[in-house]
């Protein structure tokens, strides 16, 4: 069964851009967004003055994606005072995490730290700027199990804070270490289990989710590299910035899609794909055939 969780979140000036403190109800840990220009307020911000993992957010201007550096330290706004005035990072946000009690250790923040680059390599939606995984401190059995509950609920917040970094596009990714421990995620929808397929003329091969953020067509899918004059404009280019950005290939005739991508809505998902304009609640279908607009349909009708 899931359960609904209750997430608060105080503006310190009652602006929504400036310093943000949130926790989850009833959970040990908490989060601190602050823009770059503002980490010298969080001086005063007890906080901030002990053990945690921290992010530093910008973006890639190679890429167009968001760029993430993470890191821990014993005093996490010490550190985060460092890096602002070594000026070598390029970030304009700070998120850090610690803990409302005191039992976060350092061997418990490098772990986290450690599992945190895991992820952020395995999801794949930002460009991470750590050259190399932090290795993996050996922990009790029951403190490895502790910090994985306390990851699932940071990246449950960090979702609800608008950073998906920890967040995966599709259901088939899943992420362990090799001490045993593990986080396992992936999209959210009451359609994210099932696996839609597109239905064209042109000859394309596509599997996708639909999800709560959008519509992901999965890695792997195939379709003609031409395109035909009925792809509007804006999908037409996003096509090929998708090509210049590695997510996918040109192979002959054809593309393939080298990793999930996400998309706004089903319609985009299948007009970039086959190269043409697509009704995508009609072109995706199940396994059995059933439209993706029948299945929404389906959950109306749910009483």
């Amino acid at each position: 069964m899931v359960y609904g969780r209750s997430i608060r979140i105080f503006l310190n000036d009652g602006s929504a851009s400036g310093i943000r403190h949130a926790e989850i109800v009833n959970w040990t840990g908490q989060a601190i967004v602050t823009p770059r220009n503002r980490v010298s307020e969080l001086s005063g911000w007890e906080e901030c003055q002990r053990p945690g993992v921290y992010f530093l957010i910008g973006e890639d201007a190679d890429e167009a994606r968001p760029a993430i550096y993470v890191g821990e330290a014993e005093n996490v706004f010490d550190r985060i005072k460092q890096h602002v005035k070594d000026d070598k990072k390029n970030f304009d946000q700070v998120l850090l995490f610690t803990s409302k009690d005191d039992n976060l250790t350092k061997a418990h923040v490098k772990f986290l730290e450690s599992q945190i680059v895991r992820l952020i390599r395995a999801v794949d939606r930002v460009k991470l700027l750590n050259g190399n995984t932090p290795p993996c401190p050996a922990l009790p059995r029951s403190d490895r199990v502790a910090m994985d509950e306390f990851l699932e609920s940071a990246r449950l917040l960090m979702v609800a804070l608008g950073f998906f970094a920890l967040h995966p596009l599709s259901a088939h990714i899943k992420t362990s270490d090799s001490s045993g421990s593990g986080i396992t995620s992936g999209p959210s929808g009451p359609l994210a289990n099932t696996m839609l397929h597109l239905v064209s003329k042109r000859g394309t091969t596509a599997t996708g989710i639909s999800t709560d953020e959008g519509f992901v067509v999965c890695k792997g899918a195939v379709a003609p590299k031409s395109t035909l004059s009925s792809l509007r404009h804006g999908m037409d280019r996003k096509r090929k910035a998708l090509i210049e950005n590695g997510s996918v290939v040109e192979e002959g005739e054809q593309i393939r899609f080298q990793k999930d991508v996400l998309f706004g809505s089903p319609s985009a998902a299948a007009s970039l794909v086959a190269g043409c304009s697509l009704n995508g609640r009609t072109s995706w279908r199940d396994a059995s055939g059933t439209t993706l607009a029948d299945l929404e349909k389906a959950l109306i009708d749910v009483e």
